[in-house]
């Protein structure tokens, strides 16, 4: 192994093996860079295993299994980036700490990735031929290293995107200023098993910082702080100060088959501006299952608190108009079940129901027998579904004056 770096493009007249200049050029793909021809053994070179000082637009990598590198077992970084002059460099496609197998780990003794020394506009990872929820194309893995997956102390713009960074010795994926981070509020599975995340952007933005960012969504690792799976993103815009809640909903991504999401999951998050600066992934936050709602009263009071996924009148009851005002306060596909006590399962209307507005699954089946009732309600629709994607099943539904028994609108 050598003593120094395994590969070297700097802008002097020495280097390690490779000499490069400010423009750059050279393409690293294909190499095992720290280990054995195999990609197994740890043969790490004594500084980075790819070390790149003050050039420019190079590559180390590709979107293939031809171009990837095996970069593991080096004494420094796997990849270290350095100096003003280093701009527009790609990393992307390569195995950062871990055999040529893409799980074993094989880590370097310091970061996956460093960029430091004011290098800036370089981007690790990207999104070319990335799937989501598999590593392909741009993505690397970057694992098992004894420092950060990727440290950015450069102190400018770098873009970190679409990776799967995991399993790092000190627990930061991700080491950069930290302004813009996405604040995770809450991500749960719906009864169509889709994945919808409510985020926010902090107040305290940094002020050079360019809108709108970009938000990335990633199934963290078994220590829940580092993104292992790329899920998806979102365009999050200046909406002005406080920036509001946004809501990315999992079911209109791509999501490759064989990989689940189960509540008791985690959850984290980057975000990037478009000057292509990335931050550390966000505070995680745990999946919860879908919100299923039990009426157990026939009796027609509302919610007392809609959207703390309660339902309750206030006095222990859950009825259909409080299970259909928490779903409908609740993003995602509920479900509304029946287990109504007392004998009758006569449900009485006072008054309409609120439209339901967010799609929900009505189980009726669950206690047959159950009764909607409109008499005392008015001329009124039974049930008004505003939103796609819902089921009403089991019940019986009689007595709606002047109007549709439900009825089905496109919004």
């Amino acid at each position: 192994s050598f003593d120094g770096n395994g590969i070297l493009l700097e802008d002097t007249e020495f280097s390690g093996v490779i000499t490069g200049n400010a423009n750059g050029g050279t393409i690293v793909e294909g190499n095992f860079i720290g280990t054995d021809y195999g990609g197994i053994s740890d043969l790490g070179n004594g500084l980075a295993g790819v070390f790149i000082s003050d050039a420019s637009n190079n590559v180390i990598g590709g979107t293939t299994t031809a171009e990837r590198n095996v970069i593991s077992g080096n004494d420094g970084e796997g990849v270290r980036i350095e100096g003003s002059g280093s701009t527009s460099n790609s990393v992307k496609g390569n195995f950062i700490g871990l055999q040529a197998d893409g799980t074993t780990g094989l880590g370097n003794s310091l970061s996956g990735v460093r960029l430091t020394g004011g290098a800036a506009g370089n981007t690790i990872g990207g999104s070319t031929s990335v799937t989501v929820k598999d590593c392909t194309g741009d993505c690397n893995v970057i694992a098992f290293n004894g420092g950060d997956g990727v440290e950015d102390d450069s102190g400018a713009d770098n873009l970190i995107s679409s990776n799967s960074i995991h399993d790092n010795v000190t627990v930061l994926g991700i080491n950069v200023s930290t302004q813009n981070v996405a604040e995770l509020k809450a991500a749960r599975i719906d009864a169509n098993d889709d994945l919808f995340i409510t985020y926010s952007i902090a107040d305290a933005t940094d002020d050079t910082a360019l809108f709108p960012l970009t938000v990335e969504f990633f199934l963290a690792d078994s220590n829940g702080e580092e993104g292992e799976l790329f899920l998806g993103s979102q365009t999050f815009n200046d909406t002005g100060v406080p920036l509001g809640n946004k809501t990315f909903d999992a079911g209109s991504v791509v999501i490759s088959v064989g990989v689940e999401i189960e509540p008791g999951d985690v959850i984290v998050a980057t975000s990037t501006d478009t000057n292509g600066k990335t931050t550390n992934f966000s505070v995680e936050v745990i999946v919860t299952a879908a919100a299923t709602f039990v009426v157990n009263s026939t009796l027609d009071t509302s919610d007392i608190d809609n959207g703390d996924t309660a339902c309750d009148d206030g006095s222990g009851n859950c009825t259909l108009r409080a299970a259909i005002e928490e779903a409908n306060a609740v993003t995602g596909v509920d479900i509304i079940q029946f287990n109504i006590t007392g004998g009758s399962t006569l449900i009485t209307l006072d008054a309409a129901l609120d439209d339901i507005i967010d799609s929900v699954i009505i189980e009726g089946f669950t206690q047959p027998g159950v009764v909607v009732d409109g008499t005392n309600a008015g001329p009124t629709d039974g049930f008004r579904l505003l939103s796609g994607g819902s089921t009403i099943q089991g019940l019986t539904i009689q007595n709606r004056s002047e109007e549709h028994t439900s009825e089905l609108q496109s919004h």
